[in-house]
């Protein structure tokens, strides 16, 4: 019988930032400016975060609509950083958590971003995640479908189950569309896991 006293928790993960991945330090070079993390689809954190200065691209804020204006009036980055250890905190018990992100491109995109600018938070971060864009490659591969159609379906399943406005490239909904693709992906493959799951 195994020991391992953690906690582990599927967490849908994504960040909104000032730039994109031009250079190889890119979560150094740009800002994580908003970051959200759904641990079912209606408990989810959502903020955004403030910079005074930081180096951005008109592609990435043309993407995420965020201003100069906004990014420098959100709460600095230590502030989020504590917010969020304690939201994870107030919602799982435990004294050792470890989630495991969920999302499309997270671990390569996403997680440095958080580790840099969050680091805190980033403890409760193991080193699995789930990236959507493999499982769909996966899910292409083992049904033949086209791979853009499935993640097409994919985000579109995602619409029809949240019960908000579609709201894409706001941090906190994309979170909670991450794990309604999630399940999509995973029924299509066969699986019987559905987000209903992480209330119990």
């Amino acid at each position: 019988m195994s020991s391992d006293k953690t906690v582990y928790a599927w967490a849908g993960t994504d960040g909104e930032m000032t730039g994109a991945q031009k250079v190889l330090d890119f979560y150094r070079e740009y800002a994580l400016i908003q970051i959200g993390l759904a641990l079912t689809p209606n408990t989810i954190f959502v903020s955004d975060i403030g910079h005074q200065t930081y180096n951005w691209t008109q592609e990435a804020l043309d993407v995420n609509k965020f201003t100069h204006e906004r990014i420098k009036a959100g709460p600095p980055p230590a502030e989020v950083d504590k917010a969020l250890v304690n939201f994870v905190a107030a919602q799982i018990p435990g004294e050792r958590v470890r989630l495991i992100p969920v999302g499309w491109n997270v671990g390569h995109f996403d997680v440095p971003f958080v580790r840099y600018w969050l680091p805190d938070f980033a403890r409760l971060l193991g080193y699995r995640s789930v990236d959507l864009n493999a499982v769909t490659y996966t899910a292409a591969k083992v049904t033949g479908r086209a791979y853009d159609k499935i993640k097409d379906a994919a985000k579109r399943y995602a619409e029809r189950v949240l019960a908000r406005p579609k709201n894409f490239h706001d941090a906190g909904y994309d979170a909670a569309a991450a794990l309604a693709s999630w399940e999509y992906l995973i029924k299509l493959l066969g699986g019987t896991w559905a987000m209903a799951d992480l209330d119990r």
